[in-house]
């Protein structure tokens, strides 16, 4: 094997091994954190939100049907 294979060998070996250290530390530092994502959370807590707002507005209606539907639940929470 002559000198430039070598070192074309050995330097994409070294970089190889860059790209698992670095990724082997990412991981590590994310493992690592206690509180959780901030933006993830934020967006959770918007769903929810969101969620909540649609189950009052439905809740609160005067459509016969979502009126059918409260009273089919409160009948059926009775024998819960």
């Amino acid at each position: 094997m002559d000198p430039a294979q070598n070192r074309e060998l050995m330097a994409s070996q070294a970089a190889a091994m860059v790209v698992v250290m670095l990724s082997f530390v990412v991981s590590r530092l994310r493992r690592s954190r206690t509180e959780p994502d901030p933006l993830l959370y934020h967006l959770r807590s918007d769903a929810e939100q969101h969620r909540k707002q649609a189950l009052q507005a439905i809740y609160n209606s005067t459509d016969a049907v979502s009126v059918h539907v409260k009273d089919d639940q409160s009948s059926f929470l009775r024998f819960v």
